[in-house]
């Protein structure tokens, strides 16, 4: 890719170039970003993608990068991150519109300052309304598609929009038809019930404080690297297999909770993949269980 392929003259935001993507993901791991864009309007996001696929360009969606694992070398294309700018949220009828870069416990206070209940499950997720909603994020009180009423997305050639309840069937666990057809959600719509919501605070800081006992938090992580096979807790899991607190070089399974992959320093991609490939193959010699990455590993 050459610089002189991607016009960015419609663009208000910032384009950085040569930008480190340590800083961009929770796992403090990658290399560099040729181009690192950070859009103000939902348009600005479809024209970067536009512009990126009428020109053979990698790109790849980013809000908080808490469930990503870039590779050590450089990202030949373009990161588009919607933190930044785009995280705007309003309410109208009772209908709660969020565009995809907020932050979830950003929407988790707006609710709460709006008298609304019923979504105190997501407490400390952590990720973007667009990551949340590409990963079905949640926890095993609930999932983020139960809230959902409606979802504006691009498919790579128009802006779409889809209600529940066809909406239900875009989710499976820990997964979407967005995350696997590369889709990128630019808003999502909420129909939450008002309530009692002293008692959804007290719910709130009931689920963060069992979160931060259970759960390396303040870690550089990507979160639970491997989804739970049915019925089962890949925690339990390798903790039951001793692996709990083990550790090779900069990359060790945490001593808090064993479904969490810990980068202790400067951690590369390499030292992950070899570390987990190594995980899952004695899970499967000891177990016969194939675990399945819920991290998603971003590709050149």
């Amino acid at each position: 890719m050459k610089n002189c392929d991607l016009d960015f003259s419609f663009f208000t935001g910032d384009i950085l170039s040569n930008e480190s993507l340590r800083s961009y993901n929770t796992f403090g791991i990658g290399g560099h970003a040729h181009f690192l864009v950070k859009p103000r309007t939902a348009e600005e996001i479809v024209r970067v993608i536009q512009l990126c696929k009428a020109t053979t360009t990698p790109y790849i969606i980013i809000g908080y990068g808490s469930n990503v694992l870039f590779p050590d070398e450089e990202y030949p294309g373009v990161v588009i991150d919607t933190k930044f700018y785009f995280h705007e949220i309003e309410e109208q009828n009772s209908v709660v519109n969020a565009q995809a870069g907020v932050s979830m416990q950003k929407a988790i206070l707006w609710f709460l300052q709006k008298q609304f209940t019923g979504f105190s499950f997501m407490a400390g997720i952590p990720g973007s309304i667009g990551g949340c909603i590409a990963m079905n994020a949640g926890t095993n009180r609930g999932r983020i598609d139960q809230l959902l009423q409606a979802v504006t997305y691009f498919d790579g050639n128009i802006v779409q929009k889809v209600h529940y309840p066809a909406l239900k069937d875009f989710f499976s666990y820990r997964s979407s038809l967005f995350l696997k057809n590369t889709w990128c959600v630019l808003s999502a719509e909420f129909v939450l019930d008002r309530g009692d919501v002293e008692k959804e605070k007290k719910q709130l800081q009931m689920y963060l404080q069992k979160r931060s006992l259970s759960q390396p938090l303040h870690s550089k992580s990507a979160g639970c690297f491997w989804k739970n096979p049915p019925n089962q807790s890949t925690g339990k899991i390798l903790e039951d297999l001793g692996l709990k607190g083990y550790q090779k070089g900069n990359i060790k399974i945490s001593e808090i909770h064993a479904n969490f992959v810990i980068n202790m320093g400067k951690g590369t991609c390499r030292e992950v993949l070899d570390f987990v490939q190594e995980i899952e193959k004695i899970v499967f010699q000891e177990t016969s269980i194939q675990l399945e990455r819920e991290v998603q590993l971003v590709k050149v």
